[in-house]
């Protein structure tokens, strides 16, 4: 699953106000489950596909047609039926039970400006590149693909625009350094750069527990890790202050949401104890 989107936000994707939309990737296999209405009920459950292909997906409308669509590994499936896989990229089913997927996450958004909803894919935190996919609108066949880079640190990355400049920035660490890569709004399809936020630490490449949220309520997004928060100062490209907190002294957690559980006005931060067990705290 990718993490938390609109600011971190923990409620669902919305279809549209009876309709909310829920997906789960368990091993080789991708279900849909649509709920009745906002306040619960009944769960139908659609599988879309009994290949492995990934471990993370995504949703947008892709086609444009106004129905929100799913990303799911090489394919798109169109809504609202989702019984209609395109393939945007060469299609290899995969043995599970090695867990080898090139696609471990999946991010819609439209990265060069054209209006149609683009396609980033993340592989394996130690063994795949990044790339975007183009949406060549409606052209058939594969999308033309663009390197972004080489590596993506941590197991729950954030697409999201930071600094609301209209330019997501993808959050991660490389070279022992948390900080952004971010594509070049004057050429999109040139790969990104990479610009810390803080020191030096020597974060480990499989690190468990991100996301992002405005802890402080400044206005500001600052980025949340197992280990305490960034704080985005006044200007963006500024060094960010961190304050040690560690969430948990277990694992870490996998996406970490920023919501005011209680309504006093105050940002809290939901997340798991351990990545790989059950629970949230």
């Amino acid at each position: 699953m990718r993490s938390f989107p609109e600011h971190c936000s923990t409620q669902p994707s919305r279809i549209n106000s009876k309709h909310s939309l829920w997906i789960r990737s368990l091993t080789s296999l991708l279900f849909l489950g649509v709920s009745f209405s906002a306040s619960g009920g009944e769960f139908s459950k659609q599988q879309l596909t009994d290949r492995y292909y990934c471990d993370g997906v995504d949703t947008g409308d892709i086609n444009g047609d106004g129905h929100i669509d799913i990303v799911a590994g090489p394919f798109w499936y169109e809504g609202p039926e989702f019984t209609k896989a395109n393939e945007f990229y060469e299609a290899v089913p995969l043995p599970p039970e090695e867990s080898p997927s090139n696609s471990m996450s999946s991010f819609v958004s439209d990265f060069n400006g054209d209006g149609r909803p683009d396609i980033l894919v993340l592989g394996r935190v130690h063994k795949h590149s990044a790339y975007w996919y183009e949406n060549p609108g409606e052209e058939s066949g594969l999308w033309p693909r663009h390197f972004v880079f080489e590596r993506v640190r941590g197991e729950s990355p954030v697409l999201i625009d930071m600094n609301q400049d209209g330019t997501p920035e993808l959050v991660t660490h490389w070279d022992g350094k948390w900080g952004f890569l971010k594509p070049d709004s004057s050429d999109p399809r040139a790969p990104w750069g990479f610009s810390p936020i803080g020191d030096n630490e020597d974060w480990p490449q499989f690190y468990h527990g991100q996301g992002v949220g405005d802890l402080n309520n400044d206005g500001r997004l600052d980025y949340v890790i197992n280990d305490g928060w960034y704080e985005q100062p006044t200007e963006f490209d500024q060094p960010w202050p961190f304050h040690r907190m560690l969430f948990s002294t277990d694992r870490g957690g996998a996406q970490m949401g920023v919501f005011d559980v209680d309504g006093d006005g105050d940002s809290d931060v939901v997340s798991a104890i351990n990545a790989h067990e059950w629970g949230l705290a």
